[in-house]
């Protein structure tokens, strides 16, 4: 593989990980998908559930690729007295697994903060 080529998949790979998208809140990864894809040169479609569809086209036997654009996230239920957070799950993760890891917590004002899951 061409180093352009291996530049091109990683730097796509760190864009589409680096844009927020818990399950139910896919609207801006697809829409870079579409962007991305059009620009590109093809013509990308949604489906009736917001799917991005596209066909490469090309010679020999067809191929289908499929895959998820939402990650595991959570919603904030409630904050405790002390501040912290009382998150309910987005997808099936378990909480233990998150434990230490960076967060990033969207409001609905549109307010970012950052913090870290700690599992207490």
């Amino acid at each position: 593989m061409k180093n352009s080529t291996i530049t091109f998949i990683t730097d796509q790979l760190k864009q589409l990980t680096s844009i927020p998208s818990p399950t139910g809140f896919t609207k801006e990864v697809t829409q870079y998908l579409v962007s991305t894809l059009e620009s590109m040169g093809y013509t990308p479609e949604r489906s009736r559930k917001g799917n991005v569809l596209v066909t490469i086209g090309g010679e020999g036997s067809p191929l289908i690729l499929a895959a998820h654009v939402d990650t595991l996230g959570a919603m904030v239920r409630s904050i405790k007295s002390n501040g912290r957070l009382r998150p309910t799950t987005l997808g099936g993760h378990q909480w233990s697994t998150a434990d230490g890891e960076n967060c990033t917590v969207h409001t609905r004002d549109g307010k970012v903060y950052t913090g870290v899951v700690l599992n207490k």
